[in-house]
């Protein structure tokens, strides 16, 4: 099976964890064999369907407490536990914490071996990360925002956020900076807002301009050149599964993206950026 025909069946697991999907569902929307789809699963995860279940609907449960208000028992019920009790149970024997002790904490911890809804195209390179201690920065720019749904496809990141960065990349000569932050929706528990803030470091000549600071302290960095649709999935592929590798938690502040403008036009390149998320 092709890499773009399994993430396309990851897709369709992430949108019907919560339908107590077992692994014969997932043979029967494939078309092959309980057994095939077991073998697929280990050659290509290295873990089982059933271990990837599990792992997802988990990892999914981290954006229901983090990005919502919907109770424990809630997130149970909408991920096909029996109970809370279940669900509290394997909750902490995979995170090391209570649902109630990870939607209190400040970081967002995942932990090792967590398992992305799509074959990573990233390479890990160590030459492509670093650990940063960034100065606070004053950018000029506008605000904007979005919606995006739980489970997380990050479609707006190349919708309305691709739309505009494609818009201000015709103005801005060397780098413009994106500072983005998840705020939960107290309307609506299936979606979450992204507010951002775009512009360019000094002053620019526009009445619809304001300035903003960005936060100083200690953020990964990670240098990031490809398709519009490996930058779609570029933040869950970090937190998911680079974070954990390196031991790092990921801090409740803005996340900031430093595109570079005049990479644009490489071949083979829809956008070139350092991507920074805070840690501790």
């Amino acid at each position: 099976m092709r890499t773009k025909v399994f993430n396309d069946l990851l897709t369709w697991i992430e949108g019907n964890l919560s339908a107590q999907m077992k692994v014969d569902d997932i043979a029967k929307k494939s078309g092959y064999s309980r057994r095939y789809i077991y073998q697929l699963f280990v050659d290509k995860l290295g873990i089982t369907p059933i271990e990837y279940l599990r792992g997802r609907r988990l990892c999914q449960a981290t954006n229901w407490l983090k990005l919502t208000k919907v109770s424990g028992r809630q997130i149970a019920k909408k991920l096909g536990y029996s109970c809370y009790q279940a669900f509290s149970r394997d909750f902490r024997q995979y995170f090391k914490v209570t649902p109630k002790e990870f939607r209190k904490n400040n970081e967002w911890g995942m932990v090792e071996g967590c398992v992305t809804p799509f074959i990573s195209m990233f390479p890990t390179d160590c030459s492509l990360y670093e650990l940063s201690n960034i100065p606070e920065l004053e950018i000029s720019g506008y605000e904007f925002s979005y919606a995006e749904s739980i489970p997380y496809f990050a479609e707006n990141r190349i919708g309305l956020r691709k739309s505009i960065i494609l818009q201000e990349i015709k103005k801005c000569k060397n780098e413009l900076y994106i500072h983005s932050t998840a705020v939960k929706n107290p309307d609506d528990e299936s979606f979450f807002t992204v507010k951002c803030f775009i512009g360019c470091v000094g002053d620019l000549q526009s009445k619809r301009c304001i300035s903003k600071k960005i936060n100083s302290g200690m953020y990964f960095r990670y240098y990031f050149s490809g398709s519009w649709e490996e930058y779609r999935m570029l933040p869950t592929f970090l937190s998911v599964r680079v974070l954990p590798m390196l031991g790092l938690k990921r801090r409740e502040v803005c996340d900031i993206e430093k595109i570079y403008c005049n990479d644009v036009n490489k071949i083979g390149v829809d956008i070139t950026c350092d991507y920074y998320i805070p840690v501790s």
